[in-house]
């Protein structure tokens, strides 16, 4: 709304009084009626205009509306019967009206707020019937949404009810703009977010509407949604509590083969379920933490220290701290003591196993030196350059 662009900014007292002196404009008796810096910029500019100054001149004024009077004044017209009863926004709107050349009979009633004249304005100015949503039982929002239709031509008596909040009026008006009838999902009460998504299903043919009546939310349904974009199906493994980022977590793990099962479950958090993700993906046990009674810090410091080869399983409890458990694995990496042989981890020789399965030299990778990480990428890498898929 560009009413709000139209801050004014705070001014030198002195320079815009000395301006007010140039223009022949008493400096005691402003200085009796405690007029501001910005005040008296705007009467100044009157003044230098040679517009009324009895129209603007008024302590009681604010700067806004005293530039309000002013600007009016300057297209042939007297705002001061609106100052009375109005503030200087809902002003701003009828002089906008009246420089576009609208009727502003239809909308200059103290009972409209200013965002409720700009609807009505606008929709003047586009030349539609206003009388369709110029009522109070709508809030401007709601004024936009029927406007917004009217302007592109579509039939707003589908959508134009207080009934409906503006986002669901958004996603029916949006739904008839493209031929699409969403009024059977606004009357079956879903709200404003729920319809979006499933607004947004229905143009990618992708049908969320089921879980829409199995009660999940309007950000739950982005993730599905997000899942079936991406090829993937976590209808066996969501459920209806679970939140928009555990189901984000589930669909990551299906994006990258594991199974998710191992952690969609009530007793973790979407980030105790990332840090067990993570360890799947790094072919890691993480049975050692996948543990509700750990924090997903915990969780993250175990992990990492699998990943550099170390037997964990002695801190993962609840009792050792985050910064407990990075101590002992930094420790066990400086002694060298790694708790285990100086063969190579599970995870690492699954890596050479499935390198030489693949039919490249393994050797690159094969070294006790390299995390499974470090070797699962090298192997991947490998492969790629091979013209090998995995």
């Amino acid at each position: 709304m560009d009413r709000f662009n139209m801050l004014v900014v705070g001014r030198d007292y002195d320079k815009e009084m000395q301006l007010c002196r140039m223009e022949g404009l008493g400096e005691e008796e402003l200085k009796t009626k405690g007029y501001t810096a910005d005040q008296l910029h705007q009467l100044y500019r009157t003044q230098k205009d040679n517009l009324d100054l009895r129209i603007v001149d008024n302590p009681n004024f604010s700067a806004f509306m005293m530039r309000e009077l002013r600007k009016g004044l300057a297209i042939g017209h007297d705002l001061s019967k609106y100052a009375i009863s109005m503030d200087w926004m809902q002003v701003h709107e009828i002089r906008k009206g009246l420089e576009s050349g609208v009727d502003v009979s239809i909308y200059d009633k103290p009972e409209f707020t200013a965002a409720h004249m700009e609807e009505l304005r606008k929709g003047l100015e586009a030349g539609v019937d206003v009388t369709i949503y110029k009522k109070l039982t709508y809030n401007w929002f709601q004024m936009k949404e029927i406007r917004l239709g009217l302007e592109s031509g579509v039939d707003v008596s589908k959508y134009a009810t207080p009934k409906y909040t503006a986002r669901v009026m958004r996603v029916v008006r949006k739904g008839l703009e493209i031929g699409l009838d969403m009024t059977g999902y606004a009357e079956s009460h879903y709200t404003g977010d729920v319809m979006e998504m499933i607004f947004q299903g229905l143009q990618e043919d992708l049908d969320v509407s089921e879980f829409a009546k199995a009660g999940y939310d309007g950000e739950q349904l982005y993730a599905i949604l997000k899942a079936k974009e991406r090829g993937v199906e976590v209808a066996p493994y969501i459920r209806k509590d679970f939140s928009c980022e555990q189901i984000q977590q589930i669909r990551k793990g299906l994006e990258t083969h594991v199974d998710p099962s191992i952690y969609a479950k009530e007793d973790f958090n979407c980030f105790q379920m990332r840090e067990i993700r993570v360890g799947l993906e790094e072919r890691l046990d993480v049975s050692v933490y996948a543990r509700p009674d750990l924090y997903w810090q915990q969780m993250a410091e175990l992990r990492i220290g699998l990943e550099k080869g170390v037997d964990v399983k002695k801190w993962a409890h609840p009792s050792f701290s985050p910064a407990d458990i990075k101590k002992g694995v930094l420790e066990a990496e400086e002694s060298g003591d790694s708790g285990t042989s100086d063969d190579f981890t599970e995870a690492q020789t699954q890596e050479i196993i499935l390198g030489l399965e693949a039919g490249i030299d393994v050797n690159v990778y094969a070294k006790p030196e390299y995390t499974a990480t470090q070797m699962h990428n090298m192997r991947l890498e490998l492969m790629a350059e091979a013209g090998i898929s995995e």
